[in-house]
């Protein structure tokens, strides 16, 4: 745990401008601009029709076990920012937020972006929501280590970030740290598939290590994330010639 959360310090916050901090984008999650009208909403979005998309179903029964590649992380605590939009709730790093290694792949952590209803469904089930660490590397491409949200115990890190979420489209720079490595459960057996990311242009350069044992939100924790960004989950994508590892390290 984090000296910020022993102290049960919270520091107060510099807003960054008054507008959206994110531009703002001509896609939604219904309707005519929702899933099924991305890809020809804009030229750039032409992928969203394409073979290899996310987010997809999850199962130990139909994934391959595998002993993949580790994922090594050396994430940093790090200051973030945090930002609101219309679709997300997002924690922005710093340049010193650290990496993660897939194999001689280095991938820096950019942010931290939630979903209210999780995009990926594990054997069967949606799960309230999904909590995805975002990086890149320096060659386009994507790593999204992703965490499965469920109703139970309050978590602390998450509501010191909910206590701090601007009212309006804004970002929030925290003057405290926070650590990444706080948000990971127990246990940490995975799958692992080459997808997309889940929203415009949704670009087929991710790959997608989604952890399998869930990290726990309170039910009041996950009414505020339905509050801000209310059943933000793209429909489930076809698999197509895609296979999943499976990971076992529990």
């Amino acid at each position: 745990m984090n000296a910020f959360m022993k102290s049960g310090l919270i520091i107060g916050c510099l807003l960054i401008g008054g507008g959206s901090a994110l531009a703002a984008e001509p896609w939604s999650y219904s309707g005519a601009t929702g899933p099924a009208h991305w890809a020809y909403l804009k030229a750039d979005y032409a992928a969203c029709s394409g073979g290899q998309q996310s987010p997809i179903a999850l199962s130990e029964e139909n994934a391959i076990p595998s002993v993949p590649q580790a994922l090594v992380i050396r994430w940093k605590p790090f200051h973030p920012t945090l930002l609101k939009t219309n679709h997300t709730i997002r924690i922005q790093g710093s340049k010193n937020a650290g990496y993660a290694m897939l194999g001689s792949t280095r991938y820096k952590l950019k942010h931290l972006q939630f979903r209210h209803g999780s995009d990926h469904v594990v054997n069967g089930k949606r799960f309230e929501g999904e909590l995805q660490l975002v990086h890149h590397a320096a060659t386009g491409a994507e790593l999204i280590v992703s965490l499965l949200i469920e109703a139970g115990p309050s978590h602390g890190l998450i509501e010191a970030l909910w206590n701090e979420i601007p009212e309006t489209d804004a970002a929030i720079k925290m003057p405290y740290p926070i650590a990444a490595t706080d948000l990971l459960p127990e246990k940490r057996s995975f799958f692992r598939y080459q997808g997309s990311q889940t929203t415009p242009p949704c670009s087929e350069t991710v790959t997608w290590h989604v952890l399998r044992q869930p990290i726990s939100l309170s039910r009041a924790q996950i009414a505020r994330l339905e509050q801000h960004s209310p059943n933000s989950f793209r429909p489930l994508q076809r698999l197509n010639r895609r296979y999943v590892l499976f990971g076992a390290k529990d």
